[in-house]
This record gives structure tokens, sequence and C-alpha cells, in this order.
């Protein structure tokens, strides 16, 4: 009854010149659903900003490190967690490409130090076009190739899940050594593809970069 009250005040205030003639439960259900139903559907239909850059808490380290083999390579796999900062996400939102660099590095035992038998730098750089709005990433430099997403969650995904990073042969491992594999990320602005040259000192300063995470194993 209180609602019923509230929406024949309204019609009488504002609605009565309207629905002259129609009867009074005819023109409270109008108003009800423009007032209530309609900005309820809307609210289901209409797709809501992409916030997830902005949810993610705490440095960016790097998670899930592992190794496996395949027939005749070592494989490395791995993860950046929290990778996207709030800058990140200002910075491709204001039409500036990221790149995000992962150092990767096999030790062996050594007499006074550790041996270095691999390093090697997986890269990612991804961008957003706000005309189209999608974000783009490029792989490399062992396979070069573009994806296209439409949202920020799957462009964190395909930037900070790696996979199937080709190490050493397997024949290279000794058995019953203890090696070490680390991997550190590093992200920055590409500050290559701005256009004036000024504006590379101005972002220069800016970047992204984990503590070393590493594992030992044996083959």
């Amino acid at each position: 009854m209180m609602y019923r009250t509230l929406f024949a005040k309204y019609v009488q205030g504002i609605g009565m010149p309207l629905f002259q003639g129609k009867r009074p439960r005819m023109v409270l259900a109008m108003v009800f659903i423009c007032i209530c139903v309609v900005p309820f559907c809307l609210a289901l239909v209409l797709p809501s900003e992409d916030t997830t850059g902005a949810s993610e808490k705490g440095p960016p380290e790097i998670h899930d490190l592992s190794i496996i083999n395949s027939d005749q390579r070592l494989l490395a796999y791995f993860s950046l967690k929290n990778g996207f900062t709030p800058e990140v996400v200002e910075a491709l939102k204001s039409g500036i490409p990221v790149r995000y660099t992962f150092d990767v590095e096999l030790l062996a035992p050594g007499f006074l130090w550790k041996k270095q038998l691999l390093s090697l730098q997986v890269p990612r750089v991804v961008s957003f076009d706000s005309l189209k709005g999608e974000y783009r990433v490029m792989f490399g430099p062992v396979v070069h190739r573009v994806v296209t997403v439409r949202t920020l969650n799957e462009a964190k995904r395909l930037v900070c899940d790696v996979n199937d990073v080709p190490l050493i042969p397997l024949g290279d491992l000794e058995k019953g050594v203890q090696y070490t594999l680390r991997v550190r990320a590093r992200a920055e602005k590409s500050v290559s593809s701005l256009p004036f040259e000024g504006l590379m000192k101005i972002f220069s300063s800016w970047g992204i970069e984990t503590s070393w995470y590493e594992i030992h194993f044996s083959y």
C-alpha cells in the first residue's frame, strides 16, 4: 500500500497530464515499469567496466616455477603474480604499450661460484587499442605472433602465464648434479613507440622488477 500511495502521489504531481483518461492502476503499472523495471534490465544488459587490473594487490612476484622434459629438451613453466599494477593499467589505457621481459637462467655448481649454463629472455609486449576496445599481446623471439583479445583479464593471462620455455638439451645435463633454475620479471613502458623523443626521458624511470625466484633440481 505504501508503494501504491507513493506512485499515486508521483502521478498526481507530474504524471497526470500525460496519462489523462487512463485507469489509475494502469498508470501506476506504467510508472512502476519506467522507474524500477527498465533500469534493472539495463543493468543486466549493459557491460560493466573492466577493472580487474586495479584489483591486484601485493608486489609482483614469480610463482609456480617448474620444469619438465620433452623427448629432447628441458622445458620451463612459470607465472607472474600481480604483474598488472595500477601504473601498468593506466599506461595501457593511455595508449602506451608495456613491455614485459622474463629473464631465465640455468646454473650449475662451480668451484667458487655457480656456472651459468643458459641465459635467455622471454619478451611480451601488451598494448590497448582504444578505438577498437581490444588488447594486443606480441610474443617472441622464438615464435613471433600477435594475439588480440577483448578483456584485460585475457591479456593478463597471455602475458603472465609462460609455458614451454625451451632450455638446454637433456644430453647436456649430468646425472646426480644439482642445478638451479631462476627467473625474474621486468616491465617497462615501451618508450620506443612514443612519438616524441623527449617523452622517453619522462617514462624511462618507470618500471617493475621482481626478485629472482629459483628452484633446485637434479637430473
